[in-house]
């Protein structure tokens, strides 16, 4: 088993998301760092998503692929419901939906955009009417595979990912004489990070380990330089990043 004495754990997820996670690292007697690389505000629909969104209650199939989606999905959502199927990517993503009323009917094994390509109901789709919520940008896997197979699938944007501002010495002087873990959840994060990062504090960044929740992840690690293997967790819930890092303990308590 790789163990690397660990200090600190940075957390780069959307502020609003990150509680629980920060909780769970500090149940494992280490000092969690909120340094959020995403900022989430919704996009401005343009009248094509307007049409899709308006017809919510005619798919055949609405699949979730974000947590993010239930917070700007309300104002759209039919008051009377879907007659089809809602396929969500993952428990986060589950829990938020059913937080406000609506009934998700099944989740993929694998919480991934392969995952869901993978469910019996995603496979048989000819001619079927398909919604997929998702965030701007990011992968088109799931539009591009369901239009192969003879689906009639359109992907909707309901919010967007951000940068923020670069982080500051003062942010970061207090990191530079530990090491650390950093955890990137989504190809933007990491992205996002690595922009936000000074350049002239990079090869301490480089030197310091990273946890990844899927193989494109770790190969953009790897391409970026970073010099440690980096740690895989199962899938991007907060029970498998911590049982990720408990797996390579021990782990330094924090002073």
């Amino acid at each position: 088993m790789n163990t690397t004495t660990i200090t600190h754990v940075i957390v780069t997820r959307p502020a609003h998301q990150s509680k629980p996670l920060c909780e769970g690292i500090a149940a494992l007697n280490i000092q969690s760092i909120l340094l959020p690389s995403l900022v989430i505000d919704p996009t401005e629909p343009d009248a094509s998503t307007l049409q899709h969104l308006a017809k919510l209650h005619q798919a055949d199939l609405i699949i979730v692929t974000s947590t993010n989606v239930a917070s700007f999905l309300a104002p759209y959502w039919p008051p009377g419901g879907i007659q089809g199927k809602l396929i969500a990517v993952g428990p986060s993503t589950r829990l938020a939906l059913e937080a406000m009323g609506i009934r998700v009917d099944s989740m993929p094994e694998r919480f991934t955009s392969e995952g869901i390509l993978a469910m019996p109901e995603c496979l048989s789709v000819t001619d079927k009417y398909l919604l997929i919520l998702s965030g701007k940008g990011g992968r088109n896997l799931l539009i591009n595979t369901f239009a192969e197979r003879g689906a009639n699938a359109h992907k909707l944007s309901l919010y967007q990912r951000l940068c923020p501002p670069p982080l500051t010495e003062a942010q970061l002087s207090p990191l530079l004489t530990h090491q650390v873990l950093v955890i990137f959840t989504s190809f933007d994060s990491l992205s996002f990070w690595w922009n936000m990062f000074p350049e002239a504090h990079r090869s301490w960044l480089l030197a310091q380990q990273t946890l990844v929740i899927s193989d494109r992840l770790q190969e953009q690690v790897v391409e970026l330089g970073f010099s440690k293997p980096p740690w895989m967790a199962d899938n991007a819930t907060d029970q498998a990043i911590l049982a990720c890092i408990q797996s390579h303990l021990p782990i330094e308590e924090a002073s």
